[in-house]
């Protein structure tokens, strides 16, 4: 586990509703700027540069808030730590020294001093169950992979002469199979290695880079989207249970990326990889099913998955295609007006379309409750352009609608004369979180069940950048609209509180 602060622990405390506002608990994290974290439900670590805090999270207690240096590490900045899934082991690093710290003693339990020159921008380890994976360079187009056992630090075996840095990103592992996938940039080459012996499986080359993969835990394949520019792109499936490359397939569709932001070298896309069935789907600008077990195309559905507008692009104004029982649901601008539409999950062909929708640009958020699809347009889209990032912007209509997901008939239709930023679930009903009222509906007729004053500012929702390009971030923090909770991260103080 890394890196985590909400969105791992939220889940977890989410389990009672309680009417009353109030404040469960506020705990002040000393271990800041946070390098790597992790949860289960009991417990989180949270491990900064100097120090590390262990807190029980159903109370907020403070369980342990100890330095590095009291704990016997000899390690003097963390620029990288990580997590073991149990939460008992916490590996951290400087640029030469790898320390692992027991977080129910609060004490070392092994370091090693062997290294050269460590990533300094918090990618060098990774914990894979019962090893530890580090990644170092030695010297000019010299790199290495060195695997540790967790219990003593033992180094296990090392991939070495490496030409260029095997990063933390380019590791694939899933949980209960003993193999690692080791991807080598520029090269292209692709090697499975045995876990306890770093013994090589099998190798082989996959063009370009990956940007996204999906690891299917039960057949233990790994889906990886892989794309050499936007209109060459690939999809390949390699399992490590039989430590093999099952097959490549070469997508017929264009796989965009997002607006850059300028003088940044950070670069997302447009890619998603889901799995059905005996199907893996490639979410791009369009849907592209293939069969799980051979790669052969099923179907290519048209799909955008942004809202352009002039310069940029609003990069959540469509929302991610939603696998049902009766298919999947698609918001369809690829003709730049607005239609709904049900395809078939095993031929791609329409089930049903709602006509034109009138004035509808955007539709970001689409929630299935029962055998409707709640479906919000406008309200809250982020906007991108090349030199500004993460625009959040309220737009019009701020229409709800809902659909019958076997029919595609309009259920209900709600146009609110108030702004809001977005629907969400809510226990069986749903959540209107507007700009100044919290709204409760009744999925199946849309009528309005409760309406309450939005206790919250602005900024605990979006954030909005201004004409001179000075903004307000959005503070650290998840609703969970059902258990009327919210856990809070601001000002190195972590609470709890009711609404």
């Amino acid at each position: 586990m890394k890196k985590i602060l909400l969105s791992s622990v939220l889940v977890l405390f989410f389990f009672s509703s309680a009417s009353a506002q109030e404040k469960i608990f506020e705990t002040k994290i000393s271990a800041f700027p946070i390098t790597g974290s992790g949860a289960n439900k009991e417990t989180a670590v949270y491990a900064g540069t100097k120090n590390f805090n262990v807190v029980q999270l159903t109370t907020g207690k403070m369980i342990l808030d100890k330095t590095y240096k009291d704990a016997g590490v000899s390690v003097s900045k963390v620029t990288d730590a990580y997590v073991n899934d149990d939460l008992s082991k916490l590996v951290l690093c400087d640029g030469t020294t790898v320390s692992c710290v027991d977080t129910k003693t609060g004490t070392k339990t092994w370091e090693t001093k062997s290294f050269t020159e460590l990533d300094n921008s918090s990618s060098a380890l990774m914990i894979f169950g019962n090893y530890v994976l580090v990644t170092d360079k030695k010297g000019k187009e010299n790199f290495s992979l060195t695997c540790h056992n967790i219990a003593d630090g033992k180094e296990l075996w090392s991939l070495t002469g490496e030409k260029n840095r095997i990063g933390t990103g380019d590791l694939y592992f899933i949980p209960s199979f003993t193999s690692l996938g080791v991807f080598t940039g520029k090269t292209g080459q692709f090697r499975i290695v045995e876990l306890a012996t770093g013994k090589t499986a099998s190798t082989f080359t996959i063009e370009g880079s990956p940007i996204y993969s999906l690891l299917d835990e039960e057949s233990g394949t790994i889906y990886v989207h892989h794309r050499v520019a936007e209109d060459n792109s690939y999809v390949s499936a390699i399992s490590m249970k039989s430590n093999k490359l099952i097959w490549k397939t070469k997508s017929a569709n264009k796989s965009p990326q997002t607006p850059m932001t300028m003088n940044t070298d950070i670069i997302t896309y447009y890619a998603k990889v889901r799995s059905y069935d005996d199907k893996v789907l490639l979410i791009t600008e369009g849907l592209e099913a293939f069969d799980t077990a051979t790669g052969k195309l099923v179907f290519n559905v048209p799909f955008v998955p942004y809202y352009e507008w002039g310069v940029g692009h609003y990069t959540n104004g469509i929302f991610e295609p939603v696998i049902t029982e009766d298919g999947i649901l698609i918001a369809d601008r690829t003709s730049k007006d607005m239609y709904i539409r049900m395809v078939d999950k095993n031929s791609g062909r329409q089930i049903w379309s709602t006509d034109k929708l009138k004035d509808m640009d955007s539709a970001p958020v689409a929630v299935v409750s029962g055998e409707n699809a709640v479906i919000q347009f406008g309200g809250l889209n982020y906007f991108e352009v090349m030199n500004n990032t993460g625009i959040g912007k309220l737009l019009k209509p701020f229409t709800i609608m809902s659909f019958d997901l076997k029919t595609g008939k309009n259920a209900w239709t709600l146009e609110s004369k108030k702004d809001f930023y977005y629907i969400s679930n809510s226990n069986e009903k749903v959540m209107i979180v507007g700009t100044k009222e919290f709204q409760s509906l009744d999925p199946k007729t849309g009528a309005v069940l409760a309406t309450e004053k939005n206790p919250f500012s602005e900024s605990y929702f979006m954030t909005k950048f201004d004409l001179s390009s000075t903004h307000k971030l959005q503070k650290n923090v998840e609703f969970d609209f059902s258990a009327r909770k919210f856990l809070l991260f601001e000002e190195g103080k972590l609470s709890l509180s009711t609404f």
